[in-house]
């Protein structure tokens, strides 16, 4: 099964569990891959058999999460090459986070 982390126009609003100045890390139990057409394919092997993918930004945002870099220098580099809308960044940002904690794919120190 695959599931794909896309925004949702109905998602209710969440409230950060994170700082700017919070690191983030994948948790131990899952997997990713960055695909040759760019997308990345991520499993939790511990909780469930499904199949996330993200592309675009989402996937440069996931291949940046390391466990050494802030939210904060994380944010700075998409905005250094993209340079998108900060406010729709800023959103849309915070809604990946949240996503990707909620399903239990990343978690942050």
């Amino acid at each position: 099964m695959s599931k794909k982390l896309t925004k949702s126009k109905t998602a209710p609003a969440h409230k950060n569990a994170y700082s700017e100045s919070s690191v983030i890390n994948l948790q131990e139990s899952v997997i990713s891959r960055v695909n040759p057409d760019k997308t990345v394919s991520i499993v939790n092997i511990e909780l469930d058999d499904i199949c996330y993918s993200l592309n675009g930004i989402a996937a440069e945002i996931w291949s940046s999460i390391d466990g050494k870099k802030s939210i904060k220098k994380i944010k700075d580099k998409i905005l250094k090459i993209h340079q998108p809308p900060l406010d729709l960044f800023e959103e849309d940002f915070a809604k990946l986070i949240t996503k990707l904690n909620k399903e239990k794919l990343i978690i942050f120190f």
